[in-house]
Formats: structure tokens, sequence, C-alpha cells
């Protein structure tokens, strides 16, 4: 079964909906569902008010429609389901889910899989600020998990990711993986400033254009470590492949790639590796 929850209202006044539990989806008749109190700004109201919620019987999805883009917190602490969200989407989502797949047909906002515990987030457009990353005042972030973004990704990916990957076919901005713990960030495109600061542990692959590591302009808190193709690239590519991703995780292939540990400052039991 199918559950459709296309929006009522249109602007710029957010929607907290991070009250739609999972459960709510388990129950046949949905009156549960419609009469569950959500956000719309700072009033409390009832999720039939502002979605038109309706069922049917081709496949077991739940669908998210309309104007998405002010829907805050889709899918928060989901688990064992499938949930798709037909456009834009808003900030938080997927934040803390534990399982299941959300999959987002258009750009998503910031803190997307916001301390994540598990599942398979895919965006087939851009990402925000702080994909994988942790809320303020918290020390981890996304805990396990994959993260698969077609497009271009903000500031601060994988900030302060403990385990998981997070897999970009784009561009990103700068920051990634700041105070990593552990855990796999891939980037296809190119990657600003800041890359690996802080990381304890963990494996950053810069599989595009990253002026700022090479072997001839290594940052201080980085040490080349040497030119090889390292024995993680097969096992993220074959992970790809098993996720059917559209990446083009080919570039894992075949490459020989400059190596950094890192941050010394930590220990430097982390790595960046940057194709060449």
């Amino acid at each position: 079964m199918s559950i459709y929850l296309r929006t009522r209202v249109t602007g710029s006044l957010p929607i907290d909906v991070r009250a739609v539990r999972t459960d709510l989806f388990h129950d046949p008749s949905l009156v549960r569902l419609g009469r569950q109190k959500i956000l719309h700004g700072n009033r409390a109201v009832e999720c039939g008010e502002l979605f038109e919620i309706s069922k049917s019987d081709d496949s077991a999805d739940i669908v998210w429609q309309g104007d998405l883009s002010s829907v805050h917190y889709t899918g928060y602490k989901m688990k064992q389901i499938v949930m798709r969200i037909d456009g834009n989407a808003g900030r938080h989502v997927g934040s803390q889910m534990t399982s299941g797949e959300i999959i987002v047909d258009g750009d998503a906002g910031d803190y997307l899989g916001l301390q994540m515990y598990g599942g398979v987030i895919r965006v087939k457009g851009n990402a925000g600020d702080l994909v994988g990353g942790c809320y303020p005042g918290s020390k981890f972030g996304m805990n396990r998990g994959t993260i698969l973004i077609n497009g271009n990704v903000g500031n601060g990916v994988g900030v302060g990711m403990r385990r998981g990957l997070i897999a970009v076919a784009g561009n990103v901005g700068s920051g990634t993986g700041w105070n990593m713990l552990a855990g796999t960030i891939v980037v296809f495109g190119s990657c600003e400033e800041s890359v690996g600061q802080n990381m304890k542990r963990g494996t950053i692959i810069l599989a595009g254009d990253q002026p700022s590591f090479c072997r001839h302009r290594c940052p201080p808190n980085f040490r080349y470590a040497g030119t090889y193709q390292p024995a993680v690239l097969p096992l993220v590519s074959r992970w790809l492949k098993k996720l059917e991703s559209s990446f083009p995780d080919r570039l894992l292939r075949l490459r020989l790639f400059d190596v950094f540990a890192g941050d010394l400052l930590k220990g430097g039991r982390g790595e960046v590796m940057c194709g060449i």
C-alpha cells in the first residue's frame, strides 16, 4: 500500500513534520495520521489540514507531493519504510533515521541525514550545508548509513562523521570532513578549502579537482604518504554499484591517488586521497 501526502498550502511559512512518525503509516485507516498535530509556523494543526492524504495499492512507498521546500524534518527518525519526495525538500530530511530508504527527486535543504544511524538517502539534485553532520553542541555526526547526492553540496559535509558513506557526484563547499572520526566521504567534483581539518580517522576520497592537496602543496597539518592505488577504492566502487547508483564509480578504478595522512594535530590516522 502506498500512502500519498500532498500539500494543501503554499508559501514560505515552515511546516515541521517531525511528529509524523513511522508507526502512523501502519494504520490502514490513516485516521491517526490525519489527526496528528504538526507545526505550521508556531501554530499546532492537524496533519490532515495541511496535507491531502490518500492511499493506493500500487506499491509500498510513502510519497510526499507538492511544494515541499518549506516542509522540514521529513523522515525524521524514520525506520523500515521507503519514502519518496517528489520535487524539492526542506531542511532536516532523514535526520536521525535508523533504517529504510529516502529518495528525493529534486533538491534537499540543509542538514540532510543529520546524525543518521542507518538506511539510505538518495538525492537526485543538490543539497545544502552539513550533510551527514551533527547538531550544534553534539560531538558526533552521521553514525551509520549511506547518503548519495547526484548534484552539488554546500559546506560542512560529514562534520563529526563517525561511520557510514557519503558520496557526492558534483562539487562540495568548504569544511568537508571537519572533525571527522571515521567513515568515508567520496567527492567526484571539485572541493573547496579546509578538507579534513581536525579529522581523527576516516577516509576522504577526492576523485575530482582539488588544488589545495597535491604532492608539492600539502597542507601543514597533513603529511604526504605516497602515490598508489589504495585497496579501499574497489570496495567503495562495488558498494556504489550494489546500490545501483548512477555515480561515476569508474573513476575509482585503475587510478593512482596521492595519499595524505592527517590531521597531524589529532594523531594523523585519517587519510585524504586525491586522484591524479
